[in-house]
């Protein structure tokens, strides 16, 4: 867990005003103590995302929500596809072979 004074820090291209900004629209979400940010790896590799999007490949202000919400769905899907792999593969064989036999049909 980081502090928001270590996450600026950590950047050499990221301020406190706009480090704040990115918190008040929601495109990072720490956990607070009190008055404090706590920003977990994962909220450090979003910065870091967001970061490379807006200097490496030029994406403007208005865009982030968008690409953001995107990458959100992406990796929510790929959990969900996880935990109904798991559900399949703890099911019977004849019922995992059902499953099998639907799926090369669609």
């Amino acid at each position: 867990m980081r502090t928001f004074q270590e996450v600026v820090a950590a950047f050499e291209t990221l301020d406190a005003t706009e480090l704040q900004h990115w918190i008040e629209e929601h495109w990072i979400l720490p956990a607070r103590e009190g008055e404090t940010y706590v920003f977990s790896e994962v909220d450090v590799a979003r910065v870091t995302l967001i970061q490379e999007m807006r200097s490496d490949l030029g994406v403007g202000a208005e865009a982030i929500p968008l690409v953001l919400s995107l990458l959100d769905q992406a990796y929510a899907m790929r959990e969900q596809v996880r935990a109904l792999t798991r559900a399949i593969e703890a099911q019977p064989d004849e019922t995992r072979k059902a499953i099998e036999a639907f799926l090369k049909d669609v």
